[in-house]
This record gives C-alpha cells, sequence and structure tokens, in this order.
C-alpha cells in the first residue's frame, strides 16, 4: 500500500507522439533519423462518424527502450485536416508520462480529483491504463501505468489480435481505477469491479506459459 502523505515516485517520460499530414514522409525520416524500425504500424478501419473528434488514420511507433514498467517511444500520428506546411499545424500531439505502478497511478488520480483537476478521458490501451488532462494551453498531457506485472504478459498482450486489431483500447471510467484491488497487476483478469485489460486474454495465456515453463524447468 502507498501511504496517502508520502511523496510519490517522480513519472518518467514515456511517450512523445506527433502529428502529421506528411506521414510517410515523417515515417522515412525518423525510421533514418532514430536508426529503427517502428515496433507497432496501424491503419483505421474508417473514418470517425460526421462531427466526431477528428482521429489519427495511421499511426506507428518507434520503440527506443524499454525497462519495465518504463519504455521511451516516439509515434507519428496522420490527423486529418493539418495542412501540409512546416508551421500551420503539425508539431506536438501529446505527451505521455509513466508512473511506476498501478497503484502510483490510482494515488495520482486520487490527489489530482481531490485538487478538482480531473481527465477528459480514460482508456485501456491493453498494454496500460492512461489518464488524458489538459494544461492551461490545452496541451494534452497522458498520465499512465502498465496493466501487467511481468514483461512476458505486457508483450503476449502486444502480439494479441485484440490488440493489434485495436491498438487504441477502450474508454473507461477513471474512477474506476479506485476499485481496483492490490497494489499491484495481477495474473488474469482484474476482479472486484475492477476493468479488465480488453487484451486479458493474451494476458491469461503469457501466465499460463510462465508457470508451465518454470514447472518444466522444476524437473530439469
Amino acid at each position: 500500500m502507498i501511504d496517502s502523505t508520502s511523496a510519490l515516485p517522480p513519472m518518467r517520460l514515456g511517450e512523445i507522439v506527433v502529428a502529421t499530414a506528411r506521414y510517410d514522409l515523417m515515417k522515412q525520416w525518423y525510421r533514418r533519423m532514430l536508426d529503427i524500425e517502428p515496433a507497432l504500424e496501424h491503419v483505421a478501419a474508417a473514418a470517425p462518424p460526421d462531427g466526431d473528434p477528428p482521429k489519427a488514420t495511421r499511426m506507428c511507433f518507434f520503440r527506443l527502450h524499454e525497462e519495465h514498467p518504463y519504455q521511451d517511444v516516439v509515434a507519428i500520428f496522420e490527423m486529418p485536416g493539418i495542412r501540409d506546411t512546416p508551421t500551420a499545424g503539425p508539431g506536438l500531439h501529446h505527451m505521455q508520462l509513466r508512473n511506476a505502478s498501478m497503484a502510483v497511478l490510482r494515488e495520482r488520480y486520487r490527489r489530482l480529483r481531490a485538487e478538482r483537476i480531473m481527465p477528459y478521458r480514460a482508456m485501456d490501451h491493453g498494454p496500460g491504463t492512461s489518464l488524458y488532462y489538459r494544461d492551461p494551453d490545452h496541451n494534452v498531457v497522458e498520465i499512465s501505468a502498465r496493466n501487467f506485472a511481468t514483461s512476458e504478459e505486457m508483450r503476449a498482450c502486444l502480439a494479441s489480435e485484440a490488440y493489434r486489431s485495436n491498438p487504441g483500447g477502450r474508454i473507461i471510467d477513471p474512477d474506476s481505477l479506485l476499485d481496483r484491488p492490490g497494489s499491484e497487476p495481477r495474473e488474469g483478469p482484474r476482479s472486484s469491479g475492477g476493468p479488465q485489460p480488453y487484451c486479458c486474454t493474451a494476458r491469461t495465456a503469457a501466465a499460463k506459459s510462465v508457470r508451465f515453463r518454470r514447472f518444466i524447468r522444476a524437473f530439469r
């Protein structure tokens, strides 16, 4: 448990997302600059209905570093309606700050809510849970934490069809974070009313795979 009056561990920068109208050019430039291939690319299945906020039509994620539960990612989002000029729209889409654990994210949300600083959106992204805030200039700040206790479970989620067909995830009630039991993610689906990661089937399979490998090693 985290004491409600103790200092929380500092967050670390997790993700920088750049919005652009020149997706192919930007992806190629970052591939060369970072000297790595995208860890994931996604093309939206359909345009959002009329009247809905614009959504990325294509996106790619360059994973620079991973040290569970943290990772450093640069992402490119192709956003409709951005003019194809260097100074009329393209730029920072949002920034992400990763928390050390779900317990820290839950406590940080509780403290911010007490200060009447509320997220405008909360998402289960599969590998992680995120809360999205707007600063006074309306820049988007995402704070997040992993949904899984181990890298094996997280990678199983990333490889699942449920995640690859919908890397955006699903909207959740941020107050549901306060219903989650314990201080760390658990193996298998969550209980006691907390939301389950939508790729939790992969999570359960990964947990079983880890236990099976440990069982086999015990007889070697």
